[in-house]
């Protein structure tokens, strides 16, 4: 707002992830992975709302993971898919649905929900994870960026508390 002026936009995608079972997690590690995955969005929501309120309105994308939609099938990974991750992941819909009740009509809250992201992937995995997905293989980052804008441009201006999900046909099944 100092260098600005204005806050027009704010994409909440801080996500971290711990592969560990629930029973092996440290306190601190849950409290972590929940301060970042769903505190943090809360955070950066609740310091940008008043400026976007004082200037007419504004936008928020929150980004999610199909795993805070449906459960992660564990038979694909070495180790479980973390609970906090998905705990925290699937908290984000209910505070996105939260912020766009309470800041409507001037700014729209949507949910972004990203299924499997190639980046990092190693063959042996991303082979077993495309399997479960319909379009076969996991999405490239590249392949976000048309929904970004579409929630940021007019032909989104009737949607908040709406959940977008390009997942590849994942949480179709």
């Amino acid at each position: 707002v100092d260098k600005f002026a204005r806050v027009d936009i704010l994409v909440n995608n801080a996500g971290i992830n711990v592969r560990k079972r629930p029973e092996e997690y440290a306190v601190e590690e849950w409290d972590r992975i929940v301060d970042i995955n769903l505190r943090g969005s809360f955070l950066c929501a609740n310091a940008v709302y008043p400026h976007m309120t004082k200037q007419g309105g504004g936008k928020i994308i929150n980004i999610g993971s199909i795993y805070g939609t449906v459960s992660p099938d564990q038979r694909i990974y070495k180790q479980p898919m973390p609970l906090a991750h998905s705990m925290s992941k699937g908290g984000l819909l209910g505070l996105t649905r939260w912020w766009a009740t309470a800041l409507a009509p001037k700014i729209r809250v949507n949910l972004l929900t990203l299924g499997g992201i190639e980046f990092g992937m190693g063959k042996g995995f991303r082979a077993r994870f495309s399997r479960l997905v319909p379009l076969g293989r996991p999405a490239h980052m590249s392949e976000f960026d048309e929904a970004i804008r579409f929630l940021l441009g007019r032909g989104s201006r009737y949607m908040t508390g709406a959940e977008l999900v390009i997942d590849g046909g994942y949480t179709a099944k």
